[in-house]
């Protein structure tokens, strides 16, 4: 949400100083916003991956707690460490942070690092009063490698990291609430 309201301000920025004449400045601000498109997509995609990760964690239940079972051509145990990197974007008063995809811990999460850090430091600040406070804590979390849990203790809470990123809680109360309404009116 925060990306696409930093997407509309740089694109009504950029038809502004298109239209005034300030093409340096229409410039950089499609090239600004071409890396919020990229961002976004990046986000949406993590967000896909960590939730296919998370559903074939659950599948797998029974061969991970008899030892072991095999994501893509990797060998996983329940003491296999995944990671995650925190983002923060903020656009005045408003400020979101997020995650990114279960990493597995040795298998070249440098970029992973590199975009989220990089995100979090060019697009975190921008936010009165939480962006000034979450973009810090996000850099220091990913300086330090981020959010690391053996995969045992991710097994113990998958639903509830499942329920997080489906959003399952808000779909169940928002029937709930449906089927209220229509038992009022009938």
């Amino acid at each position: 949400m925060l990306i696409f309201l930093f997407f509309i301000a740089c694109v009504i920025g950029f038809f502004y100083n298109l239209f005034t004449g300030h093409f340096a400045d229409a410039g950089a601000l499609f090239v600004i916003c071409s890396i919020l498109i990229f961002f976004a997509r990046w986000v949406a995609k993590e967000k896909e991956k960590a939730v296919e990760f998370l559903k074939w964690i659950k599948s797998k239940e029974e061969d991970l707690k008899k030892g072991w079972a095999y994501y893509g051509v990797q060998k996983i145990t329940l003491k296999t460490e995944v990671t995650q990197y925190q983002g923060c974007i903020s656009f005045v008063f408003m400020t979101s942070r997020f995650r990114s995809r279960y990493l597995i811990e040795g298998k070249g999460n440098v970029s992973d690092w590199l975009i989220f850090s990089g995100l979090t430091f060019f697009f975190g600040w921008w936010g009165f009063p939480w962006g000034l406070i979450f973009t810090p804590q996000a850099l220091y979390r990913n300086l330090r490698g981020g959010y690391s849990q053996p995969l045992g203790q991710l097994l113990a809470k998958v639903d509830e990291e499942l329920d997080k990123l489906t959003n399952a809680k808000r779909n169940k109360l928002s029937t709930i609430l449906k089927e209220a309404k229509a038992e009022a009116r009938a």
